[in-house]
């Protein structure tokens, strides 16, 4: 893999605290978040760790969803709406724990999927642009006779699955797809995710839908990746998380061969991107300070090359996600317990 160093990382960052009217909190009593996305302006959808609330009115209220017949406790990672699909992705070990959820109607109902595995951890959803009800999870599984390392796409609303193993021999963690057949995946080994010490960082692409996968580059070092973004076939970002503190933001500019550092931070970890196109985009995390939380939103609209970076006291924010570039939703823990809901007003 080849790198490019920026001639200082920080040089393009620009910081600011957060203002009361950049962000309006949505929600702050409905528990500790993994993620909320929204379908539109009024509706949309907060999950938990095991719950999963609704707004229909842009998130002055919430009612708690009532999961489908045979539903356990769940353990939820990610979720994200499109259209009037929803899916939510994470944890399951039985057939009553289930490691995804589907809805078809906005979130009013969600359902267990197809899948049989006997356990499956899935890290991240996304959907695949140009196919309305097309999604693509990231993670592993495990069944009686072998195991499986890789991604799911879904093209029924996130109903059946199919299995795309991508032979790396580490898990598939974040995935990025710019059509049916064209993405990336990001995975490896980390801290924060595994009972492990290990620190590794894979990358690699498919342009088949999954059938087949190029190796990037996998690297053992004191990184790993905590998130992937491709706005086309050509321009991407990675977000990696360094052994001792801090983080980077990368880009690439030629479908993954070679990264360039686009920012640093020594203290922040960041945990979660999104890009609306090749030139605007938000990346979210954090870092504790003793019993005190400081939340982190990168913004860019040129593509990375300068960075506006916000503070939210009090917080730290592990998902980002918007149906357009003027509604952006940002979720993650709170400093007292629970977690929060937050939107950006555009201007």
């Amino acid at each position: 893999m080849a790198w490019a160093t920026a001639v200082l990382a920080l040089a393009c960052l620009g910081t600011a605290v957060v203002r009361a009217d950049d962000w309006t909190v949505l929600a702050d009593h409905l528990g500790p978040m993994v993620g909320c996305s929204f379908f539109d302006v009024n509706t949309g959808i907060a999950v938990g760790y095991e719950k999963v609330h609704r707004t229909i009115d842009g998130g002055a209220t919430w009612t708690e969803v009532v999961l489908g017949d045979g539903v356990q406790t769940a353990r939820f990672k990610d979720v994200l709406a499109s259209s009037q699909y929803a899916v939510i992705a994470g944890v399951g070990d039985s057939s009553m724990i289930p490691g995804s959820l589907y809805s078809t109607d906005q979130g009013v109902t969600f359902n267990k999927t197809d899948e049989t595995h006997l356990r499956q951890v899935w890290f991240d959803v996304k959907t695949i642009p140009g196919h309305e009800g097309s999604f693509v999870k990231a993670g592993y599984w495990t069944d009686i006779v072998r195991n499986g390392q890789g991604i799911a796409t879904s093209s029924n609303g996130g109903r059946s699955w199919t299995d795309h193993e991508w032979g790396m021999g580490t898990p598939a963690m974040f995935t990025s797809f710019v059509s049916s057949q064209n993405g990336w995946v990001a995975g490896g080994e980390s801290p924060d995710l595994f009972n492990s010490s290990a620190y590794r960082a894979t990358l690699a692409k498919t342009t088949d839908g999954g059938w087949s996968w190029t190796l990037l580059h996998d690297i053992t070092a004191d990184y790993y990746y905590s998130g992937i973004a491709f706005a086309d076939s050509t321009t991407g970002w990675l977000v990696s998380v360094l052994k001792g503190g801090g983080s980077k933001i990368l880009q690439t500019h030629d479908g993954g061969n070679t990264w360039t550092t686009q920012v640093a931070f020594e203290k922040v970890k960041l945990k979660d991107i999104k890009m609306f196109s090749n030139t605007e985009g938000w990346v979210v995390g954090g870092y504790e300070e003793g019993a005190f939380y400081h939340g982190q939103l990168l913004h860019t609209t040129d593509g990375g090359k300068s960075w506006s970076s916000y503070e939210l006291r009090g917080y730290i924010l592990n998902h980002i996600d918007g149906f357009s570039r003027a509604d952006v939703y940002a979720s993650g823990l709170a400093e007292q317990g629970g977690g929060v809901v937050l939107k950006f007003k555009s201007s």
